[in-house]
């Protein structure tokens, strides 16, 4: 029997969430149930599908040096490693935990050299000090930090998206984490997309072996249907409502919809989830007077299915590069069209399934254009949507995620 211990910070929610819960309850279903014992660290909370048997703590607001490093998480993450003995250690994203989880798995490692670390990378951490592959001072996609041992340049460029004392404790933490991953603490580097992987490639102190394994679909989207004759004029965009995201250049791009072709092709627009930035949107919406906009709360899966299987569009604006886009694979299991920013992960997907629409990144003027022209061509648009629903259910089954996954555990 292996002991499998799954670290991250949430087993719920949704994005880095949904695929760190859907790794758990794969690797406990048939033919891997009584291979291995899984255990799972997470953030506890109220309502999730799996069981968590160590409560990771977040700092609090205030607590500035525990961001950089928790003592705390230090210290139980270590005794609970000592207890059950992990043979594979499988490291998911962990941000908000702090580097001290490194620190903590590198003091095991020294007693059990054999152990195998494996780390899926959800963000562009081992790229990027501020994990997310984006410039927040100077407003653009940078990835400059490949080039160094030590992610260093945060400290003067204060590229975070929260100011100086933001980019210095975001500093601190790279510096941190650097110093363990160059002493070799994983052993294994899982990329959800092509596109990250060749990121990483570039990083010159990555010498970690890199194996490509795309996030698996959740069952919710992997078994459903959405017959043509009950879609509507619908546009959704759902996920973390966060600056990254971009959501402000959808609503600038509906305000402008709303002026050039509301009056030939009316639409709704569901928003759905929750983020720092909801405020502001909100807000945005009210003083555009965008009548036809509303906003709902985060959704589980199934729940989230249900709500937008109308929808002929789905819009995902992100200025960030994103690293694998579930979102484009969610959408067109429900016969959605995705519409995407035209670079990184989004990119990708919709390339490789050969089903979506793009437009020009940042740019308003295009994301309406584009919004409009695929309400009026949805038909044709989504000609390929057959074959890339069945691309989809061949390549992103959670029992062949699972089954990768294990010959990687191996070695």
């Amino acid at each position: 029997m292996v002991n499998i211990l799954h670290i991250g910070e949430f087993a719920g929610g949704g994005g880095d969430g949904t695929v760190f819960r859907n790794t758990v309850q794969a690797l406990e279903q048939a033919p891997f149930r009584g291979r291995c014992r899984n255990y799972v660290a997470c953030r506890k909370t109220e309502g999730l599908a799996v069981k968590v048997d160590l409560d990771m703590g977040f700092p609090g607001p205030v607590a500035f040096l525990s961001h950089i490093y928790s003592r705390g998480n230090f210290r139980k993450l270590k005794k609970f490693l000592l207890e059950i003995q992990p043979d594979i250690i499988h490291l998911q994203h962990y941000s908000n935990l702090s580097p001290a989880v490194l620190h903590a798995l590198y003091s095991y490692k020294k007693r059990r050299p054999e152990v195998r670390v494996v780390q899926t990378t959800h963000t562009f951490e081992r790229v990027c000090a501020n994990f997310a592959g984006y410039d927040f001072r100077k407003r653009k996609r940078c990835m400059d930090c490949a080039r160094d041992k030590y992610k260093y340049r945060i400290f003067y460029r204060l590229c975070s998206r929260g100011g100086a004392v933001h980019s210095w404790g975001k500093g601190l933490t790279a510096l941190i984490a650097d110093f363990f991953y160059n002493k070799g603490l994983v052993d294994s580097i899982i990329a959800p997309s092509a596109f990250l992987r060749h990121a990483l490639e570039r990083s010159v102190n990555n010498r970690t072996p890199l194996q490509t394994i795309s996030n698996p679909i959740s069952d919710a989207f992997l078994n459903r249907t959405a017959p043509a004759a009950d879609k509507r004029d619908l546009l959704v965009a759902f996920g973390r409502l966060s600056g990254e995201k971009n959501y402000a250049l959808l609503i600038e791009a509906l305000a402008r919809y709303k002026q050039q072709y509301y009056h030939r092709r009316p639409i709704r627009v569901k928003i759905i989830g929750e983020g720092a930035e909801k405020p502001r949107l909100v807000s945005m919406v009210k003083e555009k007077g965008l009548e036809f906009v509303q906003f709902l709360p985060f959704l589980p899966q199934e729940e989230l299915a249900e709500e937008i299987k109308a929808a002929r569009v789905a819009v995902l604006p992100s200025k960030c590069f994103e690293t694998f886009a579930l979102f484009v694979i969610e959408a067109l299991m429900m016969d959605i069209l995705p519409l995407v920013a035209g670079h990184g992960g989004m990119l990708e997907t919709v390339e490789r399934f050969g089903c979506g629409a793009t437009f020009a990144s940042d740019d308003v003027h295009s994301l309406t254009e584009r919004l409009f022209h695929c309400f009026e061509n949805y038909e044709a648009l989504t000609s390929g949507l057959v074959a890339a629903k069945e691309k989809i259910k061949a390549s992103l089954g959670r029992d062949l995620y699972a089954g990768k996954l294990w010959e990687v555990y191996r070695g």
